[in-house]
């Protein structure tokens, strides 16, 4: 039996060509586009949780550049507390639009596009952080000299 074209569990598929192309041809079809906008918007959220986690830690230990003008103003202006608001408001409203309109291509495709940018955000982390604790104390001297974009809070 399927429901949404997804195999149930204890349900044999076969698992040749032919029956990944079914299974593909369902899981793109226009039917299934409210749950995918769910899955990117989750995923979404994941990354958004983890990013807000590594800046909070940077920020409030070593300093870092922060490219969002506006959340650079809440950081220079406001408190951790503050900076958690305004992310989990972005992401709730944001997400909660696409969620609305997740049955749409377009939602779709802002899902997608919101999706990759946090993953490409992801893999700029993971190299921020293996390339930081190298250079550290250097590059916070030089940061806090060179660069307007530079902010530091305390917890």
């Amino acid at each position: 039996m399927r429901v949404m074209g997804l195999a149930q569990p204890g349900v044999r598929t076969p698992h040749d060509a032919a029956g990944w192309r079914r299974t593909w041809s369902v899981a793109t079809s226009p039917e299934c586009r409210g749950l995918r906008v769910v899955i990117l918007l989750f995923a979404t959220f994941l990354m958004g949780v983890a990013d807000l986690a590594l800046t909070l830690t940077y920020v409030t230990s070593i300093g870092m550049v922060e490219l969002n003008p506006l959340a650079r103003y809440i950081m220079e202006h406001g408190s951790v507390q503050a900076v958690a608001l305004f992310k989990f408001g972005a992401m709730t409203v944001n997400g909660g639009i696409l969620y609305i309109f997740r049955r749409r291509r377009i939602a779709e495709i802002a899902a997608w596009i919101c999706f990759l940018v946090m993953a490409g955000l992801s893999i700029k982390w993971g190299l921020y952080a293996s390339h930081m604790s190298s250079f550290a104390s250097e590059l916070h001297e030089t940061m806090i000299v060179d660069d307007a974009r530079f902010v530091m809070m305390s917890e």
